[in-house]
């Protein structure tokens, strides 16, 4: 796969970002948000830390993502566009 590719095609965008591993990452982190959020509604003060904590996961994916694609973005541009025509 080019990285003109990566840049065009939403089909290779998609097979990168939700790669076998990604999709397995995401899973987890949904399910333990799910599980950290029921835990902390039914406890008043005990387990209030387990709300803001279950998101932690999720934020961690989202921002592997978002480096992930920036990173294959990044190696599609070109360099300098000044330093190409000197």
């Amino acid at each position: 796969m080019s990285h003109d590719d990566y840049r065009t095609s939403l089909k290779s965008r998609l097979r990168v970002l939700l790669s076998p591993w990604r999709a397995l990452a995401f899973a987890v982190s949904l399910a333990w948000f799910v599980a950290g959020t029921a835990a902390s509604w039914d406890q008043e003060v005990a387990n209030s830390w387990l709300g803001p904590l279950s998101v932690l996961p999720l934020l961690l994916w989202s921002l592997s993502t978002i480096v992930t694609d920036w990173s294959y973005r990044r190696k599609g541009a070109p360099r300098d566009v000044r330093s190409e025509r000197s």
